[in-house]
């Protein structure tokens, strides 16, 4: 038997054993006396003690293939780690030659702009009448962001490496709030301001050993 087929005959077998309480736990049920409440109670100490089953199922069932993942994913690790190395060293090299070739186009848009406003600067002064090649996209020189290489093409992209110096000065819409840290404070009786704290039961259900 497969471990998808383990699964699905475990996950039969785990609902027909909590069939009925299962069935009887639907969104119209209500609790009006102290016989339902003890009744509602009951049903969730089995529906607990059915989700912590179920769940000791699955990790009894997926711990082996955890396991067999884990050695699998460290069998491949070193090669991966060399080939991750390779791919950083080949790309920095890339990125650094096409940095280099940007720089040189924008030299060259420079000097362009600037050899044709030197000649309307010297026809203004002699009264020339010159023509200028038009100054468009298509006549400027440019660094391609996709290259077409032999066995594919690779495009040049931009992003941003980003270290924090200073959390402090960071602005606050940019700020993770610390939520165990806020919830421990408002429990303390401690007022959070920016914070909406609304108190709720929760029954924690345990069965009799």
């Amino acid at each position: 038997m497969t471990a998808v087929e383990l699964t699905t005959s475990t996950i039969a077998t785990l609902d027909e054993q909590v069939h009925s309480a299962l069935g009887w736990a639907e969104p119209t049920m209500v609790i009006e006396d102290d016989a339902q409440r003890k009744n509602a109670e009951d049903l969730l100490i089995v529906l607990r003690q059915a989700r912590k089953t179920a769940e000791d199922k699955r990790l009894e069932i997926t711990r082996p293939l955890d396991e067999t993942k884990k050695r699998v994913m460290e069998l491949f690790k070193p090669h991966i780690a060399r080939l991750d190395t390779v791919i950083n060293l080949v790309s920095n090299r890339l990125a650094e030659y096409h940095a280099a070739q940007q720089r040189a186009v924008k030299e060259a848009q420079d000097l362009l702009l600037q050899e044709a406003a030197n000649r309307m600067r010297e026809a203004r002064e002699t009264g020339e009448v010159v023509s200028l090649p038009a100054l468009t996209p298509e006549a400027m020189p440019e660094a391609r962001t996709t290259n077409h290489a032999n066995l594919g093409s690779v495009t040049y992209r931009e992003t941003w490496d980003i270290r924090i110096v200073d959390q402090s000065k960071l602005p606050r819409d940019l700020l993770v709030p610390d939520m165990p840290r806020i919830r421990a404070r408002v429990r303390s009786g401690a007022d959070v301001p920016g914070v909406v704290a609304v108190k709720r039961l929760v029954p924690a259900a345990r069965a009799n050993r």
